[in-house]
């Protein structure tokens, strides 16, 4: 089945399951972090790689399968703000990073006006414990949801990637962007990249925000830089 910006939720949904059960994937799959309209001229754009969780087995993880929060909450507006992870209520590193990403550098931006979605929806605890047999077929299906995910983008102020070392030229190829600058992100040699797209106002791609809390840290004096700085 090939998907498009035309194709119906549903057509998407048949897809991931298909590919979900054919690569052998028990944890459940999510995508968007949020409503499906949120697809829709979003002013920002988040991008991991997939829905992590999984390693505990009180989860639930495994009934999880959702296209996005419509058919979950449809209460949340984002995720990373209105639904925390944490135990006992609270927001984990990657939510408080996220939230902090926003309202550091796009306060102006509501929840709701941000599109959040996974490259790859299937869960795994982390991206090396994924399947490795399917690990091909669920980087393929990421890309080929591409086109019906961002298809009715417009032109946001920025896309932020995080953790997509593994797909980062997929994604560079499809928002047809230009390397700018590697900046130093004041966590030893770590960089991020910062390109310019006709897609986009920017295109970053950060490290993992769960394992590198950058923002808040007196050692990342680059924020403004690769949030505000020139593209030229």
């Amino acid at each position: 089945m090939e998907i498009s910006a035309s194709s119906t939720s549903e057509d998407v949904v048949a897809l991931i399951s298909t590919a979900y059960a054919s690569g052998g994937h028990q944890l459940g799959w999510t995508y968007i972090f949020g409503p499906s309209k949120s697809r829709l001229q979003p002013k920002l754009v988040t991008i991991g790689l997939n829905p992590g969780g999984g390693r505990t087995t009180d989860g639930g993880w495994a009934e999880d399968a959702h296209l996005s929060q419509d058919g979950a909450d449809p209460t949340v507006r984002n995720s990373y703000f209105d639904q925390p992870w944490g135990k006992d209520g609270a927001y984990t590193p990657l939510q408080r990073q996220i939230q902090l990403l926003v309202t550091r550098n796009y306060s102006h931006v509501l929840p709701e006006e941000i599109l959040s979605f996974q490259f790859v929806p299937f869960r795994s605890p982390s991206w090396t414990e994924m399947p490795k047999s399917s690990v091909a077929a669920a980087i393929e299906l990421g890309n080929s949801l591409l086109g019906w995910t961002l298809g009715k983008l417009g032109h946001p102020e920025a896309v932020v990637c995080f953790g997509l070392k593994n797909v980062r030229e997929l994604i560079v190829e499809w928002f047809e962007a230009e390397l700018v600058a590697n900046v130093p992100v004041g966590w030893g040699n770590v960089s991020a990249q910062l390109y310019r797209s006709p897609k986009a106002g920017r295109l970053i791609f950060l490290p993992h925000l769960s394992r590198f809390g950058i923002f808040g840290r007196p050692a990342f004096v680059n924020e403004n830089r690769l949030f505000n700085g020139s593209l030229a």
